[in-house]
């Protein structure tokens, strides 16, 4: 009989997936991260050139548009204008990529030179687990931040006061 009978389901899982995981080997994680790795950063990188073109088209517009962004004040930070807002959201977009491309290059680092025969201690895999999910949100938020400034960046370029 299991320990955790009586107890939530979520530990049977748990206690499935740590026994799977320390029967197996590695090699199986450690392709998988490299699959996945590859095509993000290629994606993020695309969308890291993406934003820098982006900042490019703003600062170098002299429309009407700009004009009044750039004497706009914004309503939430009376002290900035709703241009260098603008250049805010496309800066940390940037930012934010360059970190997962980063983060990314040292992932295949890691991987090539960790044992694919080891066996997994749980507080390791707890760990490898939340930086799997903590790695996955920085991807999706870096994704969601341009989706966004491609918002703003059609906004701007299609505004009648251009």
């Amino acid at each position: 009989m299991s320990f955790y009978k009586n107890q939530i389901p979520c530990f049977h899982f748990y206690d499935t997936v740590t026994l799977f995981w320390s029967l197996e080997t590695n090699s199986g994680v450690f392709e998988a991260i490299e699959k996945i790795n590859n095509p993000v950063i290629s994606a993020i990188s695309i969308l890291a050139g993406f934003n820098v073109a982006s900042i490019t088209v703003l600062a170098s517009t002299q429309s009407e548009i700009t004009d009044y962004l750039r004497k706009t004040k914004s309503k939430a930070y009376p002290d900035k204008t709703l241009f260098e807002m603008l250049m805010a959201y496309f800066s940390w977009a940037i930012a934010i990529q360059l970190i997962v491309i980063f983060i990314g290059f040292i992932l295949i680092i890691l991987t090539s030179f960790l044992d694919n025969k080891m066996t997994w201690d749980p507080l390791y895999f707890n760990l490898f687990w939340i930086g799997f999910v903590g790695w996955s949100t920085i991807i999706l938020h870096s994704i969601f931040v341009s989706l966004r400034n491609l918002k703003y960046l059609y906004l701007f370029l299609t505004s009648k006061n251009h």
